[in-house]
């Protein structure tokens, strides 16, 4: 019972009126929880911090700005908003040769927008954003549609060759028990384990460190009758998986019901199967 070297592991009983304590030494020489009882056959494993580790990850891609609002304008009104001395008026008497008070007051009602969005309704942005442009060109998201008639006869409605994309990503938080929702995490609706954020400020946090990465890809646009045809065929599989997901903190709160849970499957195998063809194509 000398195997292992697990002595400095102590672990110690916090129940009322108990003091026993033990440490895990010896714990690879056990077969058998105990002398008595050896039904079943017991084997020690480790695992490594890293496959206990879950981060809470929010992602974007960039998604220019439609204003005619200058970069160097914006950054300005930006350190103006931050001044309480500083209101729409005093910002537009500063910047009223270039341009109107709607402009600016435009520019301002898009900042309180996007920050008390959920990443789903921004990801919603992000796709139709590229739905309403044809072509974007810039240096960090450069994408063009494309002609969809030698496909005309299946589910795609749009198709877009993504030439350069730009993704930020930040980790707000991590868990150790599960993965986590980020917007269930953000919620602060969390019961069943204890999350924790990445610093010791919270929700107040104002900076987090970023990781950007550039890539390319396609963005398909898939016709929403054969997803309904799905659904209704597959409507009762699909209420008991939702009922499930209920169950499961990382998915509780991500699906409304039923109905949107079978969109996710079928968009989300469909995405496999066409990376998978395209891989080995």
């Amino acid at each position: 019972k000398e195997q292992g070297d697990f002595s400095s592991i102590i672990i110690k009983c916090r129940n009322q009126n108990c003091k026993q304590q033990g440490t895990l030494e010896g714990i690879f020489g056990f077969s058998y929880f105990n002398d008595k009882d050896r039904e079943y056959k017991y084997k020690t494993v480790i695992r490594s911090s890293n496959s206990v580790y879950y981060p809470i990850l929010m992602h974007s891609i960039y998604l220019p700005n439609i204003t005619s609002i200058s970069d160097a304008d914006q950054l300005q009104i930006n350190e103006w908003l931050k001044d309480p001395d500083y209101d729409i008026n005093t910002i537009y008497l500063s910047l009223s040769k270039r341009y109107s008070k709607d402009q600016i007051k435009a520019y301002q009602d898009s900042l309180n927008v996007n920050s008390t969005q959920k990443e789903v309704d921004y990801r919603r942005n992000e796709y139709q954003f590229i739905l309403d442009n044809p072509v974007h060109d810039k240096n960090d998201f450069i994408f063009s549609h494309q002609s969809t008639k030698p496909i005309e006869k299946n589910i795609i409605t749009n198709l877009t060759k993504v030439s350069r994309l730009k993704m930020t990503s930040i980790q707000t938080g991590y868990s150790r028990q599960e993965p986590l929702d980020v917007d269930l995490f953000l919620s602060g609706e969390v019961n069943r384990i204890k999350p924790k954020y990445t610093t010791n400020k919270n929700k107040n946090t104002q900076y987090l460190l970023g990781v950007e990465n550039y890539g390319e890809g396609i963005f398909i646009a898939l016709d929403n009758e054969p997803i309904d045809k799905y659904i209704s065929k597959y409507s009762e599989t699909l209420n008991e998986i939702f009922m499930k997901a209920q169950n499961s903190s990382l998915f509780e709160n991500k699906f409304i019901n039923s109905n949107h849970l079978g969109r996710y499957i079928f968009v989300h195998t469909i995405s496999h199967l066409l990376m998978k063809e395209l891989e080995f194509s």
